[in-house]
């Protein structure tokens, strides 16, 4: 089943629904028309023996001979003396029948008598004509000696209620299946035709390739299901367009962060090796640890971005105090820059989360701020209902807010020159806001009246 198509899946399954349905309605109107059938001869048999009974009592007259009931319809009846050979009245159009039958005790019967048909030679021919049977004892009127009981028979005449039955069920049989056909036959048009903006779709998609993202579904003009989905699927690939632009763009920028350092380093290197004067050793020690260093952040940084988007990064959850944090990061910058950190507006702040990543986030935010600081920092940390609000001030030429979200963005400085005076690889802010959105907070700059300020949000627990 789960190898067929929507469509078959479909019509199979909604067939045999409507197939089990008919089966219960014909059977049910099988058991109602049995029932009925059944009900009704036995009501006309019934009738026939009152009026048979009514007719003997009015005619009967010792020594009358076989008395001849008028015309009862489909019914036989027989009135048989008590000894069970004597046929005292028999029905119009029957008279040459022998006794048809003797009467037998029954707890079923509500007359507590049930015919018992004799069998032989003269009356196998009707035997099988003869069906739903009734009897009981009758006392005539004009009855003397051993014949005032009498015993009378009736019988329903015709098909029986298995044949009449069994045509019932052959005809609602053929037209069950020819309706159960035609059902399906409209249910596979139907989902076929309600499945066809689908299969539009599918080979629309196919025939957009991986290598052209530009293109899109044709989206329909009623507002159904259909045209929900093409819009989801243009806007999924609209997404997969941003992704790929965006991979394109970072393996771009990586290339050209690592060239850059290398080109540096195979430079110094060449120079030394090619110059006819002693090289100055310490000059290129120097020259290639700097950019051995900026390799290495780099590669660290690109590490540890390609890990989080793999969700690799193992989840840590305890107390860290941002205060602390804080202090620490104050007394780095004070003793490797000449720049002044005011640190009076941090007060106690203690968060759930991970304190190797939040301190990496305090770390590049106050690097990003040294590197544009002109003489002084400031740091702060407070709460605002449930979060915790951290703010890196620097006085530096500021930053302008209409564009300063991109650069949380990979490979996005500040300096749109792109030149590295400042140095940096543009990865620190968006580590940044990938570990405040792990914190479930986020990474912004706000107004300033001068320099610029990085603000970090993040949950008290």
């Amino acid at each position: 089943m789960k190898y067929l198509s929507i469509r078959t899946r479909f019509t199979l399954t909604r067939s045999l629904t409507i197939g089990v349905v008919l089966a219960i309605i014909g059977f049910s109107f099988s058991h109602y028309d049995q029932r009925l059938l059944t009900q009704n001869q036995r009501v006309t048999v019934a009738d026939a023996m009152t009026r048979a009974q009514v007719f003997f009592n009015e005619a009967y007259r010792p020594g009358n001979g076989e008395l001849v009931l008028p015309p009862t319809g489909n019914t036989v009846v027989q009135i048989v003396s008590f000894d069970g050979h004597q046929l005292m009245l028999t029905s119009s159009g029957f008279t040459n029948l022998p006794i048809l039958a003797n009467e037998q005790s029954s707890v079923t019967a509500s007359s507590g008598l049930r015919p018992h048909f004799i069998t032989n030679p003269h009356t196998r021919f009707i035997r099988s004509q003869l069906h739903e049977g009734q009897a009981l004892a009758l006392v005539a009127p004009h009855c003397v000696g051993p014949v005032c009981t009498v015993y009378e028979n009736g019988w329903f005449l015709g098909p029986a209620v298995g044949q009449s039955l069994g045509a019932t069920q052959r005809t609602l049989t053929l037209a069950f299946l020819v309706l159960w056909l035609v059902l399906s036959l409209l249910i596979w048009l139907s989902v076929g035709a309600a499945l066809a903006p689908v299969e539009v779709l599918r080979r629309r998609l196919s025939a957009i390739t991986a290598g052209d993202t530009s293109e899109r579904v044709e989206v329909m003009s009623r507002n159904d299901e259909f045209s929900r989905l093409a819009e989801s699927v243009n806007a999924m690939l609209d997404r997969l367009e941003e992704g790929a632009k965006s991979k394109q763009q970072f393996v771009s920028n990586a290339s050209h962060e690592l060239r850059s350092p290398l080109a540096t380093l195979l430079a110094t290197v060449d120079l030394a090796v090619a110059s006819s004067t002693p090289p100055q050793w310490s000059v290129v020690a120097e020259t290639v640890q700097r950019e051995g260093r900026r390799l290495n952040s780099l590669i660290d940084d690109l590490f540890w971005l390609a890990r989080s988007a793999e969700k690799q990064i193992p989840k840590v959850k305890q107390e860290v105090d941002i205060d602390d944090l804080l202090l620490e990061e104050a007394d780095r910058v004070r003793g490797m820059t000449t720049l002044r950190v005011d640190t009076s507006a941090v007060t106690p702040a203690r968060v759930w989360g991970d304190p190797a990543l939040l301190a990496r986030a305090l770390r590049n935010i106050v690097d990003n701020a040294v590197r544009y600081a002109t003489s002084a920092l400031a740091f702060s940390c407070f709460f605002e209902g449930g979060t915790c609000v951290i703010r890196i001030h620097d006085d530096g030429v500021g930053v302008d807010l209409d564009e300063a979200e991109k650069y949380f963005e990979r490979f996005v400085r500040e300096d749109s020159a792109r030149t590295r005076a400042s140095g940096g690889t543009g990865l620190g802010l968006a580590i940044v806001a990938d570990i405040m959105a792990r914190h479930g907070g986020g990474a912004h700059f706000i107004p300033t009246p001068t320099g610029s300020t990085i603000e970090l949000r993040l949950r008290r627990y």
